[in-house]
């Protein structure tokens, strides 16, 4: 973790220093190097968060407000969310079954949902993104899913893929945390995540609740 907090700090300080030293930067290395100091503070800034929710979760002290959310729309939502950030050649659709109600807190699972997109587009050169839910057959249970072609996960990768400071691509920026937190998260909302994935074909990670049936 160490590392990871280092790496954006000593490119801050570096081209800081040089910004303040050398006198005869031209325009363009003057615009590089303050995008470079602007892109490790937007990196140290995720990591130091994605420590802060870590630290909130072992404490139990990350507040949830439960209520009464509409599956359909939460995914129509986050699917409007995300038109323009999936990346334009890959295919982006969604798939809804009917309409189900779940007792949850809406912004955190909105958080977890968009922590696999987010996965989904990172790890898919070509190919689909689908988001969808659907009500879990024979069960009183709702599954929310994002699923991709993407470049999938090992039977050994499928094991450790919730573990803090994972990552399955050493060279990616993070602290490896952000599925751990999403674990955490939806374990507290008294659900639980459910994966599918096969290496080279793509992965589908649920999140499946208990549907709400309450006034």
């Amino acid at each position: 973790m160490s590392h990871e907090i280092r790496t954006p700090l000593n490119s801050i300080v570096g081209f800081s220093n040089l910004l303040a030293s050398e006198k005869d930067l031209d325009e363009a290395d003057k615009q590089l190097f303050a995008k470079t100091i602007n892109q490790s503070c937007d990196l140290l800034l995720v990591l130091i968060n994605d420590i802060l929710e870590v630290s909130r979760l072992q404490s139990g002290q990350m507040k949830f407000e439960k209520e009464s959310c509409s599956v359909k729309e939460l995914v129509d939502d986050l699917y409007l969310a995300h038109q323009l950030l999936v990346p334009t050649h890959l295919r982006f659709s969604k798939e809804a079954e009917g309409d189900l109600f779940i007792y949850t807190d809406k912004k955190r699972l909105s958080q977890v949902i968009t922590n696999f997109l987010t996965n989904a587009c990172k790890f898919t050169n070509s190919g689909y993104i689908k988001l969808g839910f659907k009500h879990l057959r024979g069960t009183d249970e709702a599954a929310i899913f994002v699923e991709d072609s993407g470049i999938g996960l090992s039977e050994e990768e499928q094991e450790k893929v919730f573990s803090r400071f994972f990552k399955q691509d050493e060279f990616s920026q993070g602290a490896g945390l952000g599925l751990s937190i999403c674990q955490g998260i939806v374990q507290n909302l008294g659900g639980r995540i459910a994966l599918s994935s096969k290496q080279g074909e793509g992965s589908r990670f649920s999140v499946v609740l208990p549907v709400y049936k309450g006034g």
